[in-house]
């Protein structure tokens, strides 16, 4: 079961991107009916393989190890006021 802070915060970023609070029951009844090929036709269709990583903490600590991935861009971004 979970927790009310735990929906309410799914809720909440559902209200935010203006997604009704059933989307997400919604859109996991329309997935179960997808056939395996309709829905890799729908993943290639909206996922491009571009990824988004965000790391916190002390970059001095790990930049050069996440560099060296060569996985591409390392932005880091200082915040400390």
């Amino acid at each position: 079961m979970p927790r009310p802070d735990t929906v309410a915060d799914e809720a909440a970023a559902l209200s935010f991107e203006g997604l009704g609070t059933d989307f997400s029951s919604r859109i996991l009844a329309e997935v179960a009916t997808m056939t395996p090929e309709r829905l890799g036709a729908a993943y290639r269709e909206f996922v491009d393989g571009a990824w988004t990583v965000v790391l916190v903490g002390d970059a001095s600590q790990f930049v050069n190890d996440v560099r060296a991935l060569g996985r591409g861009a390392v932005t880091v971004v200082d915040n400390r006021s």
